[in-house]
């Protein structure tokens, strides 16, 4: 196979093949895929194609947003739901954790399906909005990634930064502006989003997910000045 692999962070590339580019994660448990995704066989392992039209996370990075995210990270993850783009963290996060909180009974069954293959992922069956709840299990974390369409969105977000993140560490938030306000302007939703993180954040980068996610932004911050 004539192709190339460029390394992004840890246990993600790009991946050529003549015209075609692709996302890929080495996968953590070869031979078993998590849903109906394309896998490709390099030279070295298995890899996962991460089609960003199925994931908000996927399509950031091939917008080219500054993630720095490592393989020893420990990852609160808001918005679990079947665990689509979690299972692909747990591809990168070889020797990390991330604890997956969902509120979906029926989406919480199918992530304890994934969390019985990978030993990397605690699932979490709460409410994002109560953090308290599972203050217990957590700890202090890296990153906090929340995708989530309930619409305090930016408040979810701050109550679990001030209980878990480490003090440089990093917030990725979702915005999902049509689960806050179908009328008013995307613009002016996410304006009043970013008031309520830049109270005690800095704002890093925000991208808008589109064409991928219609009406959805992506914004990284943290509480020191972004390098």
């Amino acid at each position: 196979m004539n192709y190339k692999t460029v390394p992004l962070i840890d246990n993600l590339y790009l991946f050529y093949n003549g015209k075609k580019q692709q996302l890929v994660t080495r996968n953590k448990t070869a031979a078993k895929p998590h849903s109906d995704e394309e896998t490709v066989q390099l030279r070295d392992f298995e890899a996962r194609v991460w089609n960003p039209r199925r994931s908000k996370l996927a399509s950031a990075i091939r917008k080219k947003t500054p993630l720095h995210i490592k393989k020893t990270d420990r990852i609160l993850y808001l918005g679990a739901a079947s665990g689509t783009t979690v299972s692909y963290l747990s591809d990168i996060l070889t020797e990390g954790v991330i604890y997956a909180v969902e509120i979906s009974p029926v989406s919480m069954h199918k992530l304890l399906l994934l969390c019985e293959e990978r030993d990397n992922i605690i699932p979490i069956f709460d409410d994002a909005n109560k953090p308290q709840n599972y203050q217990h299990i957590v700890g202090e974390v890296d990153l906090i990634y929340q995708d989530i369409a309930q619409r305090n969105q930016a408040e979810i977000a701050m109550k679990n930064r001030k209980l878990f993140l480490k003090e440089d560490g990093l917030l990725i938030l979702v915005i999902k502006v049509r689960s806050i306000d179908v009328s008013k302007d995307a613009k002016e939703i996410l304006k009043k989003e970013l008031q309520i993180l830049e109270t005690e954040l800095h704002t890093c980068h925000i991208t808008n997910l589109a064409p991928y996610h219609k009406d959805h932004y992506m914004i990284t911050a943290e509480v020191r000045t972004c390098g």
